[in-house]
């Protein structure tokens, strides 16, 4: 006689829950913000991100699900220039509505 145990685990995992556009998560939208998505941008391929949590939904300020040069040209235009505030959530600590993109959220800004 063979005894067969099976288990079976059925969950979801929680999205990660962030600020996009707060780099530096202090809570406060500013110059040193699109500062540091763009220094991440150029220097991540040739050093560590410099950025102080592993999250790069956050950093993705337009929210199109890829990281490049328009994302702190984004953040920095809705400083100084009033232009649209960046894609939810957006000073505000939640997951991210958009789920189509690949980027991930490991260490985020806020709980």
């Amino acid at each position: 006689i063979q005894n067969v145990l099976t288990v079976s685990m059925v969950g979801v995992v929680p999205a990660k829950k962030f600020s996009r556009g707060d780099a530096n998560g202090d809570g406060k939208i500013n110059v040193t913000d699109g500062v540091l998505v763009a220094q991440n941008i150029f220097f991540s391929a040739t050093k560590p991100a410099l950025i102080f949590f592993d999250c790069k939904d956050m950093l993705d300020v337009d929210d199109n699900g890829t990281l490049n040069t328009a994302d702190p040209v984004y953040l920095l235009m809705y400083i100084f220039m009033k232009g649209s505030p960046p894609a939810a959530p957006f000073k505000a600590c939640a997951a991210d509505p958009t789920t189509t993109d690949t980027l991930e959220c490991i260490a985020p800004n806020c709980t």
